[in-house]
């Protein structure tokens, strides 16, 4: 259960990073794909298109900048999520 821990959350510096404030990109996905909940027609369609296209963004800098494995592993799930969601 330790080594999953260290693989995890243990940065190339060596240092544990558990949380990181949300970044720019994934706070536009959340506001997109909000608004678009929240309105209807042409203005919900291109609000999700926002969010999806925040989301992918998001998704695709955690995969390859990810400070550890775990936010590798959420950039996957990112990405798997507006993929799937189509």
């Amino acid at each position: 259960m330790e080594e999953l821990k260290k693989w995890l959350f243990r940065t190339k510096d060596g240092d544990f990073v558990t949380f990181q404030r949300p970044n720019l990109a994934i706070i536009l996905a959340a506001a997109g794909y909000g608004v678009s909940y929240l309105s209807g027609g042409d203005l919900a369609n291109a609000f999700e298109f926002v969010g999806r296209a925040a989301l992918i963004f998001w998704a695709l800098m955690e995969l390859i900048q990810g400070v550890n494995n775990s936010r590798k592993l959420l950039g996957v799930l990112g990405l798997l999520l507006a993929v799937i969601s189509v």
